[in-house]
């Protein structure tokens, strides 16, 4: 694994539309909890290793070229790295991208944790950006349609807790 700035990554990446998902958060996590094979590994991806989608996966919506949004991810992507975080958690991703080619086919995955402000594509390379690059990015996520909730990780826990106490 090594570490690539999000501008670098990003003007490497040959793709025609990109994905994005919402995952281990919602009522998909609430079914999938209850299952004694489920595993919360909070440092999983979007997408396993044999290439199947999570589980508790949503797309929420398409980014074509050309289109607003699209416009925007490449502003916010451009954003220089002058205040990289270096949180002490690990993270937990919940939000990915999913870059794909004219015929459908999966260019590379971005996964992103809001709350550890940490990024990793599909070979596990952790991707630098601007802290100000993860709080627009969030919000464009939002605007269509991520369900991005504050302290999610402890929600989640208390959660669990619940569970293990009916169990």
């Amino acid at each position: 694994m090594k570490n690539i700035s999000l501008k670098v990554y990003f003007d490497k990446l040959h793709y025609e539309f990109i994905e994005t998902y919402s995952f281990k958060r919602g009522p998909k996590l609430e079914s999938e909890l209850g299952k004694k094979d489920f595993d919360l590994n909070g440092t999983s991806f979007i997408m396993s290793a044999q290439g199947q989608i999570d589980v508790t996966a949503d797309k929420i919506a398409v980014i074509r070229k050309g289109t607003s949004e699209h416009e925007e991810i490449n502003r916010i992507f451009a954003i220089p790295l002058t205040d990289i975080p270096s949180w002490m958690c690990s993270p937990f991703y919940r939000d990915a991208l999913i870059f794909r080619s004219k015929d459908n086919q999966i260019v590379d995955t971005l996964n992103i944790c809001f709350e550890c402000s940490y990024m990793q594509n599909k070979l596990g390379n952790f991707i630098d950006a601007d802290q100000r690059m993860y709080d627009e990015v969030q919000s464009l996520l939002k605007s269509l349609g991520h369900n991005i909730q504050k302290d999610e990780s402890l929600q989640l826990r208390e959660k669990i807790k619940g569970l293990k106490k009916v169990r």
